[in-house]
């Protein structure tokens, strides 16, 4: 009878040992990610009055985190597709621990705004999350895994909100970002150990001049639609930066079409399916970006303004309670919806969800109850929504090839 090598027998166990922990690890990763990300919202009236800026100026330490996001988002895609996707992770988790030390330790609101900016390179892990499960999991389990990771982003921060009200109520607001590095570092050290290392898939080329213009398109935009308000719409400042930032705009989409090798694959927004997708994601993210600090801001103004529920910054956190496990109902229900009614009413279902919640709170918000169903009512449409994303623009384009395993992010790159 053969012996099987020991060195053998380890190394299977070493794989077996990873693929049982790979989804765990994606999924904490992310809700992380989504929980450090909010670790800004429900500390813009304090920071503002502490910081002495205006509750606009305020809202930056929310804005930047999500402009560096968006900034990062795409290339850390191009990075990932390819051999060194635990590279990226690890990179990107490396970031944020050293964002939230530097926000910890922040003297003043540049430098917090620093340590914010630094956080928001963690946004763009979500997609690399996903193309590692499609990579590594087999056709179904990557497809319920994918749905779980596009709803972490709402149940992270249903949960972040509260736990930053509570640590920063009972100590000092810098403690939450002691908390974020502190939890980050141990999902570092987690990822280090279970995610693969590098993969025999041959590296792409990093389109560096699309990457550069679409940096400076996102930066004009989030300033346009942050600052146009303070500005003017009308002033010359807005209208000038609204201007440049539509011409490199209309540089660049040509640019990635003539391109063998774009950055983002525009091409693919000539699948209907896609198509779809993206603008969907598109508005719904604007809607719930809006909805939310409105809704955590709201509720912590006092009442003898003439509005608002005076709320502490505990209870404010704990009204997006709701969010998360509506979020997390929703994504669970998915598959069961699909198979009885199918996948084309789903994110047109979720919408209206959301609309309804919106319009409900618009109307009725007297009372702190009516803030948690409002809460509650987006949190299933938003896991409705973002839970069939992935499945309508990533499974139906591009066609599987046979016996083909690793996917590349290629097929996501524009949904996600």
């Amino acid at each position: 009878m053969a012996v099987v090598p020991k060195f053998k027998v380890a190394g299977t166990r070493e794989i077996d040992r990873r693929a049982r922990l790979l989804v765990p690890t994606l999924v904490t990763i992310g809700s992380l990610m989504a929980v450090v990300s909010s670790l800004g919202a429900p500390l813009i009236p304090t920071l503002s009055h502490t910081d002495r800026v205006s509750l606009s100026t305020g809202e930056w330490i929310l804005t930047i985190t999500l402009l560096t996001g968006a900034l990062v988002t795409p290339i850390m895609g191009r990075l990932a597709d390819g051999p060194r996707q635990r590279d990226v992770i690890l990179f990107a988790l490396g970031c944020v621990v050293v964002g939230c030390m530097v926000a910890a330790v922040s003297e003043n609101f540049a430098e917090l705004l620093i340590g914010r900016g630094l956080q928001g390179v963690g946004l763009g892990i979500l997609p690399v999350a996903m193309a590692i499960a499609r990579r590594h999991l087999s056709p179904e389990r990557a497809r319920r895994t994918i749905a779980t990771l596009s709803v972490t982003t709402a149940m992270g921060v249903g949960l972040g909100y509260p736990i930053t009200g509570l640590i920063a109520q009972t100590w000092d607001f810098r403690a939450a970002y002691w908390f974020g590095a502190i939890t980050v570092g141990c999902a570092l050290v987690f990822a280090a150990v279970v995610l693969a290392p590098r993969s025999n898939v041959a590296s792409r080329r990093l389109d560096i001049v699309g990457a550069a213009v679409l940096s400076l398109v996102v930066i004009g935009l989030s300033v346009v639609l942050s600052e146009g308000g303070s500005w003017g719409w009308t002033s010359a400042t807005t209208l000038g930066l609204g201007v440049v930032t539509i011409v490199l705009l209309g540089v660049w989409i040509p640019y990635e079409l003539r391109s063998g090798d774009p950055l983002v694959d525009l091409r693919q927004v000539k699948h209907r399916s896609v198509l779809t997708a993206d603008v969907s994601g598109f508005f719904i993210s604007i809607a719930m970006y809006m909805f939310l600090p409105t809704l955590v801001i709201f509720v912590q103004i006092p009442v003898a303004r003439g509005y608002g529920l005076g709320a502490s910054i505990v209870m404010s956190g704990l009204v997006l309670v709701p969010l998360s496990l509506g979020s997390f109902l929703a994504s669970r229900f998915l598959i069961a919806y699909e198979r009885r009614f199918g996948s084309r009413s789903m994110i047109p279902l979720g919408s209206l969800v959301f609309a309804a919640s919106a319009v409900f709170f618009g109307l009725e918000h007297g009372a702190l109850w009516e803030a948690f169903v409002a809460s509650g009512l987006a949190g299933l449409a938003i896991g409705f929504t973002t839970g069939a994303m992935p499945g309508s623009s990533c499974e139906l384009w591009p066609p599987p090839k046979r016996g083909a395993l690793p996917v590349s992010t290629r097929s996501c790159e524009v949904s996600v």
